[in-house]
């Protein structure tokens, strides 16, 4: 915008503001007109290129994300979602049909291509869609643990119970449903039915594991592991392990030791991406210790919270060497995600899921067996950081 020609434009048309007072038996009307100051456009001037640097970053975001992306679900359907709102309907389409490929029972994602189908007018296309999301609604507990997940970020446990009546009604045997009403019984303080409900969920989701062909060991009849068919299995074993910790910690040491079963057979590229698959609000609710965070963790940052629970377990077992093992393991796994492809700019080790391990407990374990180097890593983290 220039601002002679702004000013000009205010010469030609004055912006009019007019307000109206009735009197006995009459109106009056007074009119102001006023024009804006060079000060003024001096000021719109400003935003407008601070509007045009803020749509530049966007585009470089945007970029960026698209040229680094993994294949996976939630990929195609960014894709599918800008792609819809820039009407570029045939677009939409193709990045929705790959996202219900890798995703099939996600009811977004059908939605997603359904509506895109109705945009383009293919109405035979669209009511399978459409239909099949329908029908997950309706069988599936996805949509009521999503509402829950919300209840639950607000920190609203009896929203929550709502949605997990409804859920009981539907699916019982849902092993997510069993792991959320246990990340609720952790965050009202009540540890022992919370270990009681991740337990079940883990046995469930263990029966399903078993029926895809994957074992405790890791082993998969057909292709190699993914993080998004175990994800939900390692984050259901770290919440048992985190609460036996303090009462058995060789029990918790040796779940630990079944997820690091599953982590060395997978490639570092699964370790990058988000794994929604867990949906464990665990770290997300208020507790006292945390600082209830929000956000779905990297694969990585899954396995290295893994390792720094393994070292708390260890150290509090005696396995003193062990342990120190496992927090060198837990510092310095931003070096396995730049190895995936991660952005160097990304500090790993300063951005963790927390874990409950006390930096404290580390660096005396690190100093008892002569790493001085490492033990100074970890010193120089507060007091409940829970990397």
């Amino acid at each position: 915008m220039s601002i002679a020609a702004g000013q000009a434009m205010a010469a030609e048309m004055a912006a009019v503001s007019s307000s109206r007072s009735e009197i006995w038996g009459s109106d009056r009307v007074w009119v102001r007109e006023t024009s804006p100051t060079p000060a003024g456009y001096a000021y719109a001037d400003a935003m407008d290129q601070k509007a045009g640097e803020l749509l530049a970053q966007a585009r470089q975001y945007t970029q960026a994300a698209l040229k680094n992306h993994s294949e996976t679900p939630q990929y195609y359907d960014y894709v599918g979602t800008f792609a819809f709102r820039e009407k570029r309907y045939d677009l939409a389409v193709q990045a929705y049909e790959k996202a219900v490929a890798l995703s099939p029972a996600d009811i977004g994602f059908r939605y997603g291509l359904a509506n895109a189908y109705s945009s383009q007018n293919d109405f035979f296309r669209y009511l399978p869609h459409v239909t099949a999301g329908r029908n997950l609604e309706q069988t599936s507990i996805g949509a009521q643990l999503l509402s829950a997940w919300q209840e639950m970020g607000r920190g609203n446990f009896a929203g929550a119970d709502a949605m997990f009546t409804a859920s009981l009604k539907i699916d019982p045997a849902d092993a997510r449903l069993s792991a959320y009403m246990g990340a609720v019984a952790e965050g009202r303080g009540n540890s022992a039915e919370a270990l009681a409900c991740f337990r079940t969920a883990l046995a469930l989701e263990l029966a399903r594991l078993k029926n895809m062909g994957i074992g405790a060991a890791g082993v998969k009849s057909e292709g190699p592991l993914k993080m998004a068919d175990i994800g939900r299995a390692v984050a259901l074993r770290m919440a048992v392990a985190r609460l036996i910790l303090p009462s058995d910690p060789g029990e918790a040491a040796r779940h630990c030791s079944l997820n690091t079963d599953w982590e060395v057979r997978l490639t570092p590229s699964e370790m990058l991406p988000p794994f929604a698959s867990a949906l464990l609000p665990t770290a997300n609710i208020p507790h006292k210790k945390t600082d209830g965070r929000r956000h779905v963790p990297r694969g990585g940052e899954v396995f290295r919270t893994n390792h720094a629970i393994a070292g708390m377990a260890l150290y509090e077992a005696g396995k003193v060497q062990e342990a120190a093992e496992q927090f060198r393991r837990a510092s310095h796994y931003g070096q396995v995600l730049l190895l995936a492809g991660a952005s160097p700019n990304e500090k790993f080790d300063t951005v963790g899921w927390p874990s409950g391990a006390d930096p404290a407990v580390a660096h005396e374990c690190l100093m008892k067996v002569g790493d001085e180097a490492e033990a100074r890593r970890w010193s120089t983290r507060p007091r409940g950081d829970q990397r």
